[in-house]
């Protein structure tokens, strides 16, 4: 009996893709189940679906610029400390 040529397996390249890959899909399993992607991350807690209001997003880029010239405030004032 002839013993046939041993197959030496996939190549390294493959392996590394499939790899990559299993990791991307359990990635994207973990974050569907903890509910934390697609759209409604970028909403309030009480924004149930639908579309925000144009006068709520301005107030909102209101306290966000107001937040961050606090901030800016904050860390000028400490600057300014010896």
């Amino acid at each position: 009996m002839t013993d046939s040529p041993r197959y030496p397996g996939a190549p390294r390249w493959v392996k590394v893709f499939g790899i990559i890959a299993i990791v991307v899909v359990l990635l994207l399993v973990v974050l569907k189940l903890t509910g934390h992607h697609g759209p409604g991350r970028h909403m309030r807690s009480g924004d149930v679906g639908g579309h925000a209001s144009s006068s709520s997003v301005a107030r909102e880029n209101e306290h966000d610029d107001y937040l961050d010239a606090k901030a800016i405030g904050k860390a000028q004032r400490k600057a300014r400390r010896p």
